[in-house]
């Protein structure tokens, strides 16, 4: 999809029981899951040489048509998989929740509320990730939604309107015949438009208890090593009557239980958002514990972590050969093949897709809504699904993030620049995940060209320049040295030329 952006803008609980080989399988699967198997610290790249040798394609495109010309197609196309998971249209999802329990013990299979009558737990799902398996192309991709995205929920059980993260207590407190587990999956898969298929429900005392297990000593104490990308300060609840004063220094850093709570779940001052990013760096550690020898070849740390997701832990329940095809999955599941996703209103430029508050749909101030709620008439996330679709099936593309400019050489007859050239509408129409700002500025080039390609990285983003020229057949030209005056810092500028 192209988006048009707006020119304005606990400690471990011990067990003396043996695991059976299945039992075994059973407990890691959705360990590896939650911790992010299948998730990533940063979005695709692939190694240098790969890089190198698709600069080259980029710059001449005499070589789009050979054998790299499926790397800027969908990739999910011209291949066949096989496979007992469920899946759609070739896309296997795990919805990953993390459950705010204060008040609330798990029963059965549910969190139930522990507060006298009429009273509500918390039991808010303040963390949200739904991680997609592209058996195509082998590629996943991580998708965080914020607390605070506001959904529109239309069931004979509930009718609900406002943040997400009410929506299985709601459900559960209506008693929906199919409970707060599967309406919160259908309402997840409303605004990626994305079937759930499995599913994990993570407790906070659950992430204490998994650190203390699967992490390391440090002076005393067990926790994990984190790299944080920036410096934040932060507060956080202290015993529910106050704010505790927060600061995490840029760099690689040591952070036991307490600490990586704080890290990963306040966002009073870096927002939803931000908090999404983190939980992601910290899946990562996470993850690369749970890999080391010093837990997988633990027998009581897997013991341990037994007793973690029996009391702790809901996840769905799984066949014997969809394990094994799970854990075979596992190791082509590297971090160059994942991306990741964050719908905030930064998606795709400035509230490009996502509006956060205030804005100006009826009934909702407080929560975030897709942009084009207007226009989507059957689902207001349509232009949320469409992008999503696009970094499904052009991850490389995606990863570049690249900035893009469009100027028109002349104006309509309204005085305004036109941008009707069919190549360039060919460009618009595509489900490239680019973002294109069309400047309020003409300019003049010297060219026959319909749509011109200026690049200003130095072939730095060779997916995209490849792409972009397979829809024009021109070859880019270097916008360092062709004279064009590059004001609004792009990667790259579309010069439309009627």
């Amino acid at each position: 999809m192209i988006v048009l952006e707006p020119s304005i803008y606990p400690k471990p609980i011990a067990q003396e029981r043996k695991l059976s080989f299945k039992r075994v399988l059973l407990i890691v699967f959705p360990l590896l899951i939650i911790m992010g198997i299948v998730l990533g610290k940063s979005i695709l790249a692939k190694n240098q040489d790969e890089i190198n040798t698709f600069r080259a394609v980029a710059n001449d495109p005499n070589q789009l048509q050979d054998n790299r010309e499926n790397e800027i197609q969908p990739q999910v196309q011209g291949e066949s998989f096989t496979t007992i998971l469920e899946h759609t249209d070739g896309l296997t999802s795990v919805l990953l929740v993390g459950v705010d329990s204060r008040n609330v013990k798990l029963e059965n299979g549910v969190f139930v509320n522990t507060r006298p009558e009429n009273q509500s737990g918390t039991r808010n799902t303040d963390t949200i990730m739904q991680v997609v398996y592209n058996h195509k192309d082998k590629n996943v991709t991580m998708i965080s939604i914020p607390r605070d995205m506001g959904v529109d929920v239309e069931i004979d059980c509930l009718k609900f309107h406002g943040s997400i993260h009410w929506v299985y207590d709601k459900a559960e407190t209506k008693k929906c015949p199919q409970g707060g587990i599967e309406v919160l999956k259908t309402t997840v898969a409303s605004v990626t438009g994305i079937p759930v298929h499995y599913h994990v429900f993570v407790t906070l005392e659950a992430f204490n208890e998994i650190v203390e297990i699967v992490g390391e000593e440090h002076n005393g104490k067990m926790g994990l090593w984190i790299d944080n990308p920036k410096a934040f300060y932060e507060i956080y609840p202290y015993n529910d009557h106050g704010w505790e004063s927060l600061y995490f220094p840029k760099g690689r850093h040591f952070m036991d239980a307490e600490r990586a709570i704080r890290f990963v779940r306040s966002r009073q001052f870096t927002q939803d958002w931000g908090r999404a990013e983190r939980q992601q760096i910290f899946i990562q550690a996470v993850k690369d514990r749970v890999l080391s020898s010093g837990t997988l070849l633990n027998p009581t740390k897997i013991l341990n972590l037994f007793g973690v997701f029996r009391e702790r832990i809901v996840f769905s329940q799984l066949s014997f050969g969809e394990i094994v095809e799970l854990i075979q999955l596992l190791p082509q599941l590297g971090n160059d093949k994942i991306s990741n996703v964050i719908l905030s209103p930064e998606l795709a430029g400035k509230e490009a897709l996502i509006n956060k508050q205030p804005h100006n749909r009826p009934g909702g101030p407080y929560y975030m809504v897709p942009t084009d709620w207007r226009i989507c008439l059957e689902n207001p996330f349509c232009k949320v699904h469409d992008y999503i679709s696009g970094v499904i099936n052009y991850p490389r593309v995606y990863s570049e993030q690249p900035k893009i400019g469009v100027i028109s050489t002349s104006k309509d007859s309204a005085g305004k620049p036109s941008f009707s050239s069919e190549k360039y509408l060919e460009i618009v129409d595509s489900k490239f995940p680019i973002i294109l700002k069309e400047e309020t500025k003409t300019a003049s080039i010297l060219t026959e060209d319909e749509v011109t390609i200026l690049d200003f990285t130095n072939g730095d983003k060779p997916y995209t320049l490849a792409s972009l020229q397979k829809i024009t057949g021109n070859r880019a030209v270097n916008g360092s040295t062709s004279g064009f005056a590059n004001t609004g810092n792009y990667d790259i500028i579309l010069v439309v030329n009627l």
